[in-house]
């Protein structure tokens, strides 16, 4: 295998980023110290690393620079006792022309690292941002779904009842309001048909939370039940009440929340005959 073969193997990036084993390790440093273009070659992944590693990172202190070379590099005496003589690795396979190198390697490898989980940090929060987005979008596209099938179905209602209105078995019933509350307004739309019966609140204040208003329908002179109510938004709408056959008039008293089963006749507010 010639140098240039050597070189584009992939040796060389796996050294500097310190996936090599003791074999490749020694093997390369042995040809970098044989071929200045392999010394070049591992000095320029080197450089590479570094500058992506200064891209993402901070540039560490030099206390930290002098304790992360302790770390790496601590001082191997040549002889100890009872193990007899003791140099490492690095110290014996130092590239000559340049002691310093393999200690560079080294840190390289450290940045690379350092880089790697930067980066693996960024994408990460890229994803994250990315997957909230989404979720977000999704959320308010069921939200906004939910808001149209609601207002599709309120023009279908408000439709029904404007057809519903101009039939010509509707009689319109104006109801006015009674001396304890002469500003009160309704209308009570009758179908003399369907004998349906649909009231819509002009004007009505609202009442205590055990209160309700009620609606009667007055036949052959007795007042009948037709519903209870409130005075809220559904009810300025179009609310479909009882039905009832034949009424002469309608009337609306103030009674007990739930209703009554006759009418509290101090309690009227709206009256109207048809």
């Amino acid at each position: 295998m010639n140098t240039r073969e050597y070189i584009e193997s992939g040796v060389i990036e796996r050294f500097v980023m310190g996936e090599t084993n003791e074999r490749e390790t020694r093997e390369l440093i042995e040809q970098a110290a044989k071929y200045p273009e392999i010394q070049a070659e591992i000095l320029a992944v080197e450089n590479v690393l570094i500058g992506l590693a200064e891209h993402y990172s901070h540039n560490p202190s030099e206390r930290t620079k002098e304790a992360l070379f302790s770390k790496l590099f601590p001082e191997v005496p040549e002889h100890s006792p009872g193990t007899g003589r003791q140099v490492s690795f690095v110290a014996e396979h130092k590239i000559r022309g340049n002691g310093g190198a393999w200690k560079k390697y080294l840190v390289a490898a450290s940045v690379a690292l350092l880089a790697s989980l930067a980066l693996n940090i960024f994408f990460y929060n890229k994803w994250q941002l990315s997957e909230n987005a989404l979720v977000a979008i999704s959320r308010e596209k069921q939200e906004f779904a939910g808001i149209m099938a609601s207002e599709k179905q309120r023009y279908k209602t408000l439709e029904q009842q404007m057809q519903m209105v101009n039939s010509m078995h509707i009689m319109r019933v104006k109801l006015s309001g009674s001396k304890m509350m002469p500003e009160a307004k309704a209308i009570v739309y009758y179908d003399s048909s369907s004998r349906d019966v649909y009231l819509h609140v002009v004007q009505l204040p609202a009442t205590d939370q055990d209160k309700q208003y009620q609606l009667w329908a007055i036949i052959n002179g007795n007042p009948v039940d037709a519903g209870v109510f409130d005075a809220n938004e559904e009810s300025k709408t179009m609310v479909k009440m009882k039905s009832s056959e034949k009424p002469a008039a309608f009337a609306v008293t103030r009674e007990k929340r739930g209703g009554s089963a006759v009418p509290t006749l101090d309690e009227m507010v709206l009256i109207g005959h048809l």
